[in-house]
């Protein structure tokens, strides 16, 4: 996966939607599928795409607008896919999708808190 992942990068793709059901596995062979929403031939991208519980907080923002982001975004993602297979749930959950973005926005990175600062309304 790692492997799929290096040469997607060394050919600037951002896939902006690496998820456990888009990684499949073929006669003992990862393989990385739907390049549907990805980046091709660009080094940075600006658009909300992708599946809400692995997208990087970068993606995100309170205005619904995001900032530049890279192929970092698909690293955050292969994390949650590693998260996902170690502890069978996601690492920021919610009722709602405002929750979920708010727990991925407050709880990450240089915001990083406590698991008490997490919303669940």
């Amino acid at each position: 996966l790692l492997e799929g992942f290096s040469v997607l990068e060394s050919k600037n793709v951002i896939h902006r939607d690496l998820k456990l059901s888009n990684i499949l596995i073929n006669s003992g062979d990862v393989v990385i599928a739907d390049f549907g929403l990805s980046k091709i031939g660009f080094k940075v991208a600006d658009s909300i795409v992708g599946s809400l519980p692995y997208m990087a907080p970068e993606m995100l923002s309170n205005d619904g607008k995001s900032s530049l982001y890279n192929s970092k975004i698909d690293v955050w993602s292969l994390g949650i896919c590693l998260w996902v297979l170690i502890f069978k749930e996601f690492p920021f959950q919610g009722i709602n999708i405002k929750t979920i973005k708010r727990n991925i926005l407050l709880n990450s990175g240089n915001n990083s808190l406590n698991s008490s600062s997490l919303y669940f309304l």
